[in-house]
């Protein structure tokens, strides 16, 4: 997804469409790459979309397909489980009630935000859900 991100970028940077194709080309890689870790395991693929990597400044699957825009990847199987999850707030185990919050609002924003957006909004979110949290 981080190839296809910056491809992505590169093609809107330099008005090339050579980069769209490389771009296609990972998003495919990364489709199949889930669809094969989904088909071992749901749950640890459906976890691992949401699951934060520190190495890159805490960015996740997930969040790198919606900057990316990668509908392809989006629309896979494992992707809308876990957004369905989200979405209804069910069989799903977040580290910490900012987590909660921040993926909820990103099936929100999805269509709204763009990448720099998308991680401003994130403290907010953080902030709401502790409120949240409190008055309950």
């Amino acid at each position: 997804m981080i190839a296809t991100l910056l491809y992505k970028n590169l093609a809107h940077k330099k008005n090339d469409n050579s980069y769209i194709q490389s771009a296609d080309e990972f998003e495919n890689l990364a489709v199949q790459i889930l669809d094969k870790f989904y088909q071992t395991s749901r749950r640890q693929c459906t976890k691992a979309l949401i699951r934060q990597i520190p190495a890159y400044g805490n960015v996740t699957w997930l969040e790198l397909a919606v900057a990316a825009e990668a509908k392809q990847f989006i629309a896979q199987k494992a992707v809308q489980d876990v957004l369905n999850n989200i979405w209804f707030v069910r069989n799903f185990s977040f580290e910490n009630n900012s987590q909660l919050i921040f993926n909820i609002g990103l099936v929100i924003l999805i269509k709204e935000c763009t990448f720099r957006q998308f991680f401003c909004l994130q403290s907010c979110f953080g902030i709401v859900v502790f409120f949240i949290m409190i008055m309950n």
